[in-house]
């Protein structure tokens, strides 16, 4: 801890100093203790399971196929599918091991991650995207399974989940 930590409110001091006022022996106050923001965060926690499983419910009314799923019939303009997949590929995990990786080696560290990843993306989707579209494929498994057929698809679906 820091030596300059000051303790900002009375509840703050009196939660810390039934902390540091226990003994090891009392396990019913290690039971019971929560701090404070517990209660906040589990119904925010709650409130956002209940929320996202209510949209999910009222949208499934209108999803009936996989087509349908995984491209919105295609109805949605190219911005949304683009913004999409560009969530979809720089999720959390690469922003948080790209952040890590900067800290420990700089620029050169993380070139791969949002520079390589980007580039990848803007080349699959300037050749690869329109023959894809047109043969009304949806992943790149499909295409296995027409050219090698379903093992080879199975295998490629397997392999790169």
């Amino acid at each position: 801890m820091h030596a300059n930590l000051r303790l900002s409110t009375p509840q703050t001091q009196k939660n810390l100093g039934e902390l540091t006022n226990i003994s090891i022996f009392d396990l019913k106050f290690l039971t019971t203790y929560r701090p404070p923001q517990t209660e906040m965060l589990l119904t925010f926690v709650i409130i956002y399971m209940v929320a996202t499983i209510a949209i999910g419910v009222f949208t499934s009314k209108f999803v009936k196929g996989s087509n349908d799923f995984v491209q919105a019939g295609r109805r949605l303009p190219p911005f949304f599918n683009a913004a999409a997949l560009f969530a979809l590929w720089f999720g959390s995990e690469t922003v948080f091991g790209a952040s890590s990786a900067f800290l420990e080696g700089g620029l050169l560290n993380v070139i791969e991650d949002p520079f390589g990843a980007s580039l990848c993306l803007l080349l699959f989707g300037f050749f690869f995207v329109r023959p894809l579209y047109r043969m009304n494929l949806l992943t790149i498994g499909d295409l296995f399974k027409i050219k090698y057929g379903q093992n080879v698809e199975l295998v490629s679906s397997f392999l790169c989940s």
